[in-house]
């Protein structure tokens, strides 16, 4: 048979700091920034994690499963989550801190940058250019932005989502389905959304495993 050969990647992964949970995140992981004032990880979300174990699988029955992106390097990059536990800093999305994290992962080399996050606030109009500012500049370097459509259940053309709405050309909008390829109940739909993933029944590892 033959096989396709797919050339290392770099990823980066914008979220609440991946934990080296276990031997298969370790290996993927080549580089973390910390842009939050919380050096604990024991305080961490598990959210960064649970989507590195995505891109590294887990392990069942002696043998790696559920690996969706195997030639894929991660880069952590750690921004405030509200359920970091012990952390007092609030969900602030539409700070600097995430534009500032936006440019951090496009230095490190990332082609392909995830934010599985979404903010519904309208960002401030600074906030909103320097991410857009940051995000279309980096499609001169051939870099993606791989997007969370978000959870509320509507459509972003009426009800925007940030940063899923902003509409660019290297931005893909990302959906959920369930298993029998319906659209989650929670899961933003409409024009601007590019494609969607399976959302359930998705096994993953956390900090704990």
């Amino acid at each position: 048979d033959n096989k396709i050969i797919l050339s290392p990647i770099k990823v980066a992964i914008v979220d609440s700091g991946i934990i080296p949970a276990t031997d298969l995140i370790k290996n993927k992981l080549i580089s973390s920034y910390n842009l939050t004032e919380n050096l604990d990880m024991n305080n961490w979300s598990s959210h960064a994690t649970y989507i590195a174990s995505v891109f590294s699988g887990i392990i069942k029955k002696k043998s790696k499963q559920n690996i969706y992106a195997e030639n894929a390097n991660l880069n952590s990059i750690k921004i405030s989550f509200a359920d970091d536990v012990g952390d007092s800093e609030v969900k602030n999305y539409g700070s600097m801190q995430l534009a500032a994290a936006l440019d951090v992962a496009v230095s490190s080399g990332a082609k392909v940058v995830n934010l599985s996050l979404s903010y519904n606030e309208e960002p401030d109009q600074n906030v909103e250019m320097a991410e857009k500012i940051v995000i279309s500049n980096a499609a001169k370097s051939g870099v993606f932005f791989v997007v969370a459509a978000g959870n509320e259940g509507k459509d972003l053309g009426l009800f925007p989502a940030y940063p899923a709405s902003y509409n660019l050309n290297n931005m893909i909008s990302v959906a959920s389905h369930s298993s029998n390829l319906s659209l989650a109940t929670t899961s933003n739909f409409g024009n601007l959304v590019e494609l969607s993933a399976l959302g359930s029944q998705v096994e993953l590892n956390n900090r704990f495993s």
